[in-house]
């Protein structure tokens, strides 16, 4: 498995890339990075992306991914859903160019105030066929490469569990549409977060290989007077059961790659010694 970062050893803008700087993040133990946004690899310009895929090709080290945030998939009608395709386009045709091999998104809520806000109707049908729909014109973009167009689906978004996005899996039915691995996104309540070997091996059983990728982070209660808070940061200082995350993705594809994220700093080299020693304990290679 490779094992890859957000937030650590990477320049805000990215032309800013050098060999050292691969390097050094090659030497910390990580092969890939995540890219950020369209707009950072838009300001590049197409030799600007050709010069980062050739460095992170003679370095050994990946885009694993970058990120196109919209709330417009479930919003047929917003005045940014042009925009917002056109972004898709843009990132499908710029991930060829420069060697990425997924993009994500995330499904979206009907909660106004952003894409990870509860909403009563989120777990209706309507909005999950609206996102249907929108993706069944997006991920054309996609088709007739080798890029994944990934859904990061989570319990407060539209597609809040393994049933709903296998659903829209088979809706879409594309075979450049994915979904990433991300357990922390799937937590809503106490007795999943203190049972979540079940919960991650029932998404892996659901799920199969539309799981395209992983993200490593960690979850804890913190909780009293006024009730439970869910919290997360870096892999290793919760209750998340890594034994069982790592095999299954192991088991799904030896050679997925999983993104460290949403890890202060400081505890970014924790996580990946976490990691690796969970891995190697149970058995599972990492580059």
């Amino acid at each position: 498995m490779k094992l890859g970062v957000a937030g650590y050893g990477i320049p805000d803008d990215l032309a800013d890339i050098d060999s050292k700087i691969l390097r050094n993040l090659k030497s910390d133990g990580f092969s890939g990075f995540f890219g950020g946004s369209e707009e950072k690899m838009e300001a590049l310009g197409s030799d600007g992306r050709k010069r980062l895929k050739n460095l992170c090709e003679d370095e050994g080290v990946e885009i694993a991914s970058w990120f196109v945030v919209t709330q417009t998939h479930i919003r047929p009608n917003h005045p940014d859903k042009k925009k917002d395709v056109e972004s898709f386009r843009r990132s499908a045709e710029m991930a060829v160019e420069v060697g990425c091999k997924s993009i994500g998104t995330s499904p979206g809520s009907l909660d106004d105030r952003g894409r990870w806000f509860a909403h009563p109707d989120n777990w209706k049908q309507e909005p999950l066929d609206m996102l249907a729909e929108s993706l069944s014109e997006i991920v054309k973009f996609f088709e007739g490469s080798d890029v994944k167009l990934c859904l990061e689906y989570g319990s407060p978004t539209v597609v809040n569990t393994p049933e709903r996005a296998l659903w829209l899996a088979e809706q879409v039915n594309s075979p450049n549409l994915a979904a990433y691995a991300d357990p922390a996104n799937w937590i809503h309540g106490y007795d999943l977060i203190f049972n979540n070997t079940e919960v991650i091996n029932h998404a892996f059983d659901v799920l199969g290989d539309s799981i395209y990728a992983a993200h490593a982070r960690d979850f804890w209660v913190d909780d009293g007077a006024e009730g439970m808070t869910l919290k997360t940061g870096g892999a290793g200082q919760g209750l998340m059961d890594y034994e069982t995350f790592l095999k299954r993705a192991n088991d799904l594809d030896p050679d997925m790659s999983i993104l460290i994220e949403h890890t202060p700093q400081d505890k970014i080299l924790d996580a990946r010694d976490y990691i690796r020693e969970t891995a190697s304990r149970i058995g599972v290679p990492m580059d």
